[in-house]
């Protein structure tokens, strides 16, 4: 992974808080590369290539099996997770979008019955159909190519358990979370059982801890959840799927238990850390896979089974990436494009012409310097974790700012002492840690620093509350202006005028 804090040195910005301190993590799409090709899962044994190989292995078969012959059985499961209300393609590549994963997914239904579809969670928060609509409209836009299960992700609760709820009610597919409780009952089916390629497969849901608005909710541990729950499902499903979001180092110390817990065939299917597996990364003899984040791919895992042996023969999986040539889902387009035409919501209003790429990276530096500047701010500080997402170049129009920081969010201002803001500055990215930094300054910092001086620090609300508490600082912030999004989009359009740009042939 790409040190951000050298990223940050060479674009001019300040030191890198370190995320360890605060526990405030940022999610970045990785890929993770395993060998490609079809993985075999055989009684302990490695299958090698050439003809005297395989006649040994066909005759070891014959031997343990018997004269008759086991019938094996092909299940394909289609997967996303972290969608991230981004539904529509991007605007300036055609790109990416839930709506060309739908297609994708209607198509293979219509093909054959031995197609499951899972969604591993966070649906919402990230675009302004989710911010504007509290993520209603989300769960019915999923209504027109419904997954088989859905199990519910962190972001899920971002607008409080009754929105949550409310949008699940009219929901055709099922949502799933074993450790999820309100009271002594599950918030959700804690497993559904569904039926293909003449199989019974159990899929149950896992939900990571990090909710942070889980109102009369009680989180239990995912992994202490699946100890108690997965010999429940022994003998009542030919497979097993793990439907979880709870991060890809989870799902591998997750997988490490299954064989103990599920005497059958077992595959995870998970999201969280927006991990993107170019095949199944096997830990034993259960695959785990992923599909990056914000519609990305498609996740496609093919499972060959014997349900008389009660094993997994193998596991193959790729990415499907959703490139321009793709079609769209005609229906989800239909009401994502009502929705921007909607009274008073001017989501296609050209905000700026960007001349490049800008990364998140770019879009918190760009923000916190424009935060010091506008509050005379001695230090501004901004988490970089709430910069989701990048943007080609090209024409910004308002929606791409709910997109690139989809959190509502004010900018706050606070007299600090000199002690305490040189405690804020010390705490950077650590030498040589693959952390993701969440805080950062802009370049040419306060200077030498009286402990004893007061010193004006600004940045948005999450952050400086946190700061404040993660520290031991008594912060008494002021607002300095409402609306982070408003405050960027101006940012940007004085920066990136749309007039000069098309004054100059763009």
């Amino acid at each position: 992974m790409t040190d951000l804090t050298d990223q940050a040195a060479t674009k001019g910005y300040g030191p890198l808080v370190n995320q360890k301190s605060l526990d405030l993590p940022i999610k970045k799409e990785r890929i993770m590369t395993e060998k490609a090709g079809c993985r075999r899962i055989g009684r302990g044994l490695k299958i090698r290539s050439g003809p005297g190989v395989v006649f040994l292995y066909l005759l070891a078969v014959m031997l343990w099996a018997g004269p008759a012959w086991s019938e094996t059985v092909k299940l394909t499961v289609l997967h996303v997770n972290d969608v991230h209300a981004f539904v529509g393609p991007d605007r300036r590549t055609g790109e990416n979008g839930l709506a060309k994963a739908a297609a994708l997914v209607e198509s293979a239904r219509s093909g054959s019955e031995n197609v499951v579809f899972l969604a591993a969670g966070d649906l919402l928060q990230g675009s302004a159909l989710s911010e504007l609509t509290r993520g209603r409209l989300l769960f019915e836009i999923q209504n027109l190519a419904p997954p088989d299960a859905f199990v519910l992700g962190n972001h899920e609760f971002d607008y409080g358990v009754q929105a949550l709820t409310s949008g699940l009610e009219g929901a055709r597919y099922p949502a799933v979370s074993a450790n999820v409780f309100r009271g002594d009952q599950p918030l959700v089916k804690p497993w559904v059982e569904l039926k293909a390629a003449g199989l019974k497969i159990a899929v149950a849901g896992l939900t990571t801890p990090g909710i942070w608005r889980a109102e009369g909710l009680s989180i239990r541990n995912p992994l202490d959840t699946a100890n108690q729950l997965l010999p429940r499902l022994a003998g009542r499903a030919d497979l097993l799927i793990l439907l979880t979001h709870i991060g890809l180092a989870d799902d591998r110390r997750l997988a490490a238990r299954v064989p103990k817990l599920f005497p059958g065939p077992a595959a995870i299917v998970g999201g969280h850390s927006h991990d993107a597996t170019t095949s199944p990364v096997m830990v034993g003899p259960v695959p785990v896979v992923h599909a990056g984040a914000y519609a990305r791919f498609l996740g496609r895992l093919e499972l060959e089974i014997d349900p008389r042996a009660g094993r997994l023969v193998s596991a193959n999986g790729r990415l499907i990436p959703l490139g321009a040539d793709l079609p769209t889902h005609p229906g989800m387009m239909e009401r994502v494009e009502a929705f921007y035409r909607g009274p008073g919501r001017k989501m296609l209003e050209p905000v700026a012409r960007i001349p490049v790429d800008l990364s998140p990276l770019d879009y918190a530096g760009l923000t916190a310097e424009a935060i010091r500047k506008n509050t005379d701010a001695t230090v501004s500080v901004v988490n970089l974790g709430g910069f989701r997402t990048g943007t080609p170049a090209g024409t910004l129009y308002l929606d791409d700012i709910y997109r690139v920081f989809p959190f509502s969010a004010r900018i706050l201002t606070a007299r600090v002492s000199g002690r305490d803001l040189a405690r804020i500055l010390d705490q950077r990215l650590e030498p040589g840690s693959n952390r993701m930094p969440l805080v950062f300054r802009p370049s040419g910092g306060p200077g030498p620093l009286n402990p004893e001086g007061r010193y004006l620090l600004a940045g948005n609300d999450y952050i400086v509350v946190k700061l404040g508490r993660a520290l031991g600082i008594d912060i008494q912030p002021q607002t300095a202006d409402p609306d982070l999004r408003t405050f960027l989009a101006r940012t940007l359009g004085n920066r990136y005028p749309l007039a000069k740009a098309a004054a100059g042939g763009e």
